[in-house]
């Protein structure tokens, strides 16, 4: 009788535990819907108020309005929090908390309103929202160069025998990125890159704040479709290097969110940075030719920050002209940065490299490598304070993808 009681203690306890720790075989309602709730303190401006912005600071810290409105009449030094979405003074939207407001103007008429940063949990009290949508080139803006060479082709029908996958965003490359003596004629203290990049580009970005003011969830993430052919030449003369250089950056409009009566404005923009580094005893030119998929981004829940990753690399056989000993890494990538309301939140920076070595005492006598570095983070501007900035390594990853049959032999 004892030895049963044993056991039937034994028995409650681990249903408890099962039950507690939630590997208890029931199934577990999905989450439901938010209800939004936006606070009597958070006020959306009207168009009675809008057309009569006369300047907005670029900082978004003063906001001049030409004569008060009854709505602006309302407003409270360190209780409101005005919002805005796209409009000719605010192209990327505005949420701000206001800290002063006097008058100005030759008249005194018009109402200079001083505001500090706002974040998302301070204007909602409970509420979510979620984009998921493949950024194309038609809304973009043509890129801003910092090299000469660089073309975005947006009628793809132009590009002939490229030997890369023509996707939605296309770009020839023909450039200098680093030139010692600022001469290109001269080539020995040169590094070129010419070739295309092509990608897909596809944003997930949602989001969900609860009672009261809280970050319950965060999920931010970048699925990107590669397809690069790339040559790098660089001179002999340049024994030891290591140059990054922005190539071009590019906004990708504005993106319109509603959360009840508050817009929620994303803007976008994409720049592609090359990373060559690296030490050579002559002249190196090296080409490769892959595609990559990868996802790359951060969620957080639970209270953490965790990182969401994955990646698959097809290669073609690259070639190569290396000297008797040396190394080269060379790559390019997109850093993905989404404002809100006009401010920095989350990013996403990716490195797709090949990377070459050759030494004529080793077995084998030369090696290619492909990999992958993958940073992913977000700033505290548009989050609640409490959290800290945070960035987090997403994926690094290299492989071999071809080498020698073997020792060096001289001809």
């Amino acid at each position: 009788m004892k030895r049963n009681k044993i056991i039937l203690v034994a028995l409650i306890l681990s249903m408890i535990v099962l039950l507690f720790t939630g590997c208890w075989l029931i199934p577990q309602p999905p989450d439901e819907p938010l209800e939004t709730i936006i606070p009597e303190t958070t006020m959306v401006l009207e168009e009675e108020a809008i057309v009569q912005i006369v300047s907005v600071a670029e900082d978004h810290s003063i906001i001049t309005f030409n004569n008060s409105t009854s709505q602006l009449e309302e407003l409270i030094p360190g209780t409101h929090i005005i919002a805005l979405g796209v409009t000719e003074k605010t192209p990327e939207g505005l949420l701000r908390k206001v800290t002063k407001i006097s008058k100005g103007g030759k008249d005194n008429n018009q109402v200079i309103v001083e505001t500090e940063s706002a974040t998302l949990e301070e204007a909602i009290k409970q509420g979510e929202f979620s984009f998921n949508e493949s950024l194309n080139a038609e809304d973009a803006k043509d890129p801003v160069c910092y090299v000469k060479g660089i073309e975005f082709v947006r009628d793809r029908s132009t590009i002939k025998d490229s030997k890369t996958e023509l996707l939605d965003f296309n770009y020839n490359i023909d450039t200098i990125i680093y030139d010692g003596d600022n001469n290109p004629n001269t080539k020995d203290d040169n590094i070129a890159l010419t070739g295309q990049v092509s990608f897909d580009y596809n944003l997930l970005f949602s989001c969900s704040i609860k009672l009261f003011h809280k970050l319950k969830k965060l999920n931010f993430q970048n699925i990107v479709h590669l397809e690069k052919n790339l040559e790098v030449t660089v001179g002999g003369l340049l024994e030891s290097f290591s140059y990054e250089k922005t190539l071009w950056s590019q906004s990708l409009g504005t993106k319109v969110i509603m959360v009840g009566i508050i817009p929620i404005v994303l803007s976008p923009k994409i720049s592609i940075s090359a990373n060559i580094k690296g030490e050579i005893t002559a002249e190196v030119t090296a080409e490769v030719t892959d595609k990559d998929t990868y996802t790359a981004g951060v969620q957080f829940d639970n209270g953490s920050w965790q990182p969401i990753s994955s990646h698959e690399n097809n290669s073609s056989p690259p070639s190569l002209s290396l000297s008797a000993r040396g190394e080269v890494t060379f790559g390019v990538g997109p850093k993905l940065e989404c404002k809100i309301e006009g401010v920095l939140g989350p990013y996403c920076e990716v490195l797709v490299y090949g990377k070459a070595i050759a030494d004529i005492s080793e077995n084998p006598w030369w090696e290619i490598y492909a990999g992958i570095l993958a940073k992913a983070g977000i700033k505290v501007e548009i989050f609640s304070k409490v959290l800290a900035s945070t960035e987090l390594i997403i994926l690094d990853l290299q492989k071999l993808i071809m080498e020698a049959d073997g020792p060096f032999i001289a001809l």
